[in-house]
């Protein structure tokens, strides 16, 4: 009986380091996947500032040129 309680015990303890082992595999890839997705929206901001930035040099330079060369 002592020699099937430890294999018993041996088996629960690798389910268990399995477990664990999965669990931490999931948080990486979730945590790795939260980044990317940061990193991504950051990287959309920045484009959709510059974009603006863009249009509002774009409009300044058109109403300076009429200012300056009215028709």
């Amino acid at each position: 009986m002592e020699k099937e309680e430890r294999i018993y015990q041996l088996l629960q303890a690798r389910r268990e380091e399995r477990e664990a082992k999965r669990k931490m595999l999931f948080y990486l890839r979730s945590e790795e996947a939260r980044k990317m997705k940061l990193e991504e929206e950051e990287r959309a901001q920045k484009q959709d500032g510059m974009f603006f930035y863009f249009k509002l040099t774009f409009i300044c330079a058109c109403i300076l040129l009429h200012l300056l060369d009215p028709l």
